[in-house]
């Protein structure tokens, strides 16, 4: 079984395959996110962070495929499938080891910050799938920025502007700046688009 069938298999979101919908509810083109999961594979990567989760399938994914034991969570948790999240996936991952701190609220807001804040970590891997407004994708990007450091890396969901409205295209405008100053390792462009970066 290749990874793209592993994928569907876990269980993908019904606007991505009805054949497949359901399990996991990973809001995820297979064949885009794939190609995410190969660019992680043999990283040593402990901490995860990421901003807006829907039903966190996406997450535990990660987790699984990579082993990473730490993952934090900035979602406002009003997603439809949100209760995937809380009655499985979560549960799912902290079976395994995984420890999970998620904060539910505005990513924009200074409680987000003080959240970050307080956990003070440099994260090996940070996602950001929030706000697709421009406005509000720059803002989750200023969010994590002092969470950075030299080799991380960090993905962003929707960054094909030809599939997004013009007021949804905030990852892709973020995207072309963060391409123009840090290393690309995926440029997956299918259904929505999934962008990985190295920073440097």
């Amino acid at each position: 079984m290749d990874l793209i069938e592993i994928i569907q298999k876990a269980g993908i979101g019904n606007g991505f395959g009805s054949a497949y919908a359901g399990g996991y509810c990973m809001q995820q083109d297979p064949g885009e996110f794939a190609q995410l999961i190969e660019a992680l594979h043999g990283r040593d990567l402990k901490s995860y962070l990421q901003v807006g989760s829907a039903a966190g399938g996406t997450e535990r994914f990660i987790c699984e495929a990579t082993g990473i034991k730490t993952l934090h969570i900035i979602d406002y948790g009003n997603h439809p499938e949100f209760n995937v999240w809380r009655d499985q996936n979560r549960p799912a991952l902290e079976a395994k080891g995984v420890t999970v701190t998620e904060w539910l609220g505005d990513s924009h807001s200074d409680e987000a910050e003080q959240f970050l804040a307080e956990h003070g970590l440099k994260y090996d891997l940070i996602g950001i799938d929030g706000d697709h407004t421009p406005a509000g994708a720059r803002m989750d990007w200023k969010l994590i920025e002092p969470c950075l450091k030299p080799g991380a890396l960090v993905w962003l969901h929707d960054i094909d502007a030809t599939k997004m409205r013009p007021c949804d295209n905030g990852a892709f405008e973020v995207w072309t700046e963060l391409k123009k100053r840090h290393k690309v390792l995926v440029e997956a462009i299918g259904t929505f688009g999934i962008g990985l970066v190295e920073i440097v």
